[in-house]
């Protein structure tokens, strides 16, 4: 999947803007260039494109009087474009859903600048999409001024939750003074919808680091209960929060992640997926039922099936039936009666990613809410290539694997290592490189196959590396390493064998 074109210049303008408009945006040096650099907008032909004053929104005007525009721009009933030229538009503590596939391209993010009073406090998102096609933000600044969360909240919410959704372009946007617990720019599918088309990139997203549940980027398929397929998250620079990815071949590229002091810099997600309301054995066929989910299993597809009491009914299997709201499957022996609890999942969400020429670095030593130090990527992409990394100067490993079939080639972490007392990771948190298996009984989640090429672990002098590439010591990977420079100042590699027992 190729960025998006470089110009728009295909749309007839309601009123006061020129018919043909090219490359709208402004460069802007802190993130690179404006709005229309690399996102395409609408297709003229579904499309009503306006000027902000067509809403009544002006640099001139009250916070008031924009807030007011924005509410009529949102509740537009057919898609729609609105152009925000250079300026600082006030805006009072009100959030906006939209009502159609409306999108907002401002003149660049040094010149067009949305700002709110400081303090707001938001119990919904700022500005929320769901079930639309061709949307696009880009070429503007969010001030968000010191927000309160009184829980969990996006500032930028792009779902596929009641409808499909495709084509979204989040670029060459700044999110400036954030906080926590937020998402700053989220995108979501859930009950069988697909959100197609994901492009976010050339962004510059900021908050305060806090332990608390924060991400500058978030994908979610809701425990694998939608699709997110071939999203691109591109050159973006997240300072205090990191980025989490789910979804099947995403591209995780050249993205400068920082300063963060709640998970990793970036997290590709483990989905355990729905929970099992009842299971069944019958004639060799296990039945397993979960709540009513629209098109989520098919025949033939592969299931894993784990955390279920008891342990017969777990592993990796074939789809032989489904319905709404359950799914069958073959097993020859009565597993027995179920007792309790259980998750099944589509195989699996997250997979086939790309996960290259990021920067992860700078965070300070501790741990966050999740008991989970500071560190660079937790990779649970299945059947994914990490490459060409640099993790450097963090409170955590550099690069820690629960996913089976990865290749990892050319990573570089330097100084990585957790210094502070027992964290959720314990040991592995003090390597540069670290190998774990989930512990939930499918192999996509046990570092099965998984390939060390051209890597290098390097102490820098600080006594942070303990180990350069240390495997989890109650699991035997057999990982294929190879051509790789791992340095710790107490080992270099500890590696379970069959037979012999762990020792530093």
């Amino acid at each position: 999947m190729s960025r998006p074109s470089d110009v728009m210049t295909r749309y007839a303008w309601h009123g006061l803007l020129p018919v043909a408009v090219i490359a709208l945006g402004i460069g802007v040096s802190a993130i690179g260039a404006g709005a229309g650099q690399n996102a395409s907008a609408p297709s003229a032909e579904t499309v009503d494109l306006h000027a902000a004053a067509a809403f009544g929104i002006s640099a001139a005007n009250t916070a008031e009087a924009n807030t007011r525009g924005f509410d009529a721009f949102f509740a537009s009933p057919r898609p729609s474009v609105v152009h925000l030229s250079a300026g600082t538009y006030n805006l009072s503590c009100r959030t906006y859903t939209a009502a159609s596939a409306v999108s907002i391209l401002g003149a660049g993010a040094a010149n067009t600048i949305l700002r709110l009073p400081r303090g707001c406090s938001f119990s919904t998102p700022f500005m929320a999409w769901d079930g639309k096609a061709d949307v696009r933000v880009s070429g503007l600044t969010i001030d968000l001024n010191d927000p309160v969360y009184p829980a969990l909240q996006p500032v930028l919410k792009f779902t596929a939750y009641d409808a499909d959704a495709a084509r979204l372009s989040v670029d060459h946007i700044a999110i400036l003074n954030g906080n926590s617990p937020s998402l700053q720019i989220t995108v979501g599918a859930t009950a069988g919808h697909k959100y197609d088309g994901v492009v976010i990139s050339d962004n510059y997203l900021q908050m305060r680091p806090a332990t608390t549940t924060n991400q500058c980027i978030a994908l979610t398929t809701v425990n694998g209960t939608g699709y997110i397929p071939a999203a691109q998250v591109i050159g973006n620079v997240c300072k205090g929060s990191g980025i989490q990815i789910d979804g099947a071949d995403t591209r995780v590229s050249e993205n400068d992640v920082s300063g963060f002091s709640f998970g990793t810099a970036i997290y590709a997600q483990q989905n355990v997926g729905l929970p099992v309301a009842a299971a069944s054995w019958a004639n060799s066929v296990v039945t397993i039922s979960h709540r009513p989910s629209v098109r989520f299993f098919v025949v033939g597809q592969k299931i894993g099936v784990q955390g279920a009491v008891p342990t017969g009914y777990n592993g990796v299997f074939t789809v032989i039936g489904v319905t709404s709201a359950s799914v069958s499957y073959a097993v020859k022996s009565d597993p027995g009666p179920w007792k309790k609890g259980g998750y099944v999942i589509s195989a699996p969400s997250n997979c086939g990613c790309l996960i290259s020429g990021n920067i992860l670095h700078d965070t300070g030593n501790g741990v966050d809410v999740n008991n989970a130090v500071h560190a660079g990527l937790e990779n649970s992409c299945v059947n994914s290539i990490v490459k060409n990394n640099n993790a450097y100067d963090l409170g955590g490993s550099g690069f820690s694997n629960f996913a089976s079939d990865v290749k990892y080639v050319g990573n570089v972490a330097t100084n990585t290592g957790f210094e502070g007392g027992a964290s959720a990771g314990e040991e592995a948190d003090k390597a540069a490189f670290a190998i774990f298996d989930a512990g939930i009984g499918v192999d996509w989640y046990a570092s099965h196959n998984v390939t060390m090429q051209g890597n290098r672990a390097r102490d820098g002098g600080t006594g942070k590396v303990k180990y350069g590439y240390f495997e989890e010591p109650w699991h035997i990977f057999a990982t294929d390493r190879r051509e790789n420079d791992f340095r710790g100042h107490v080992h270099d590699e500890v590696v379970r064998q069959a037979g012999v027992a762990m020792t530093e």
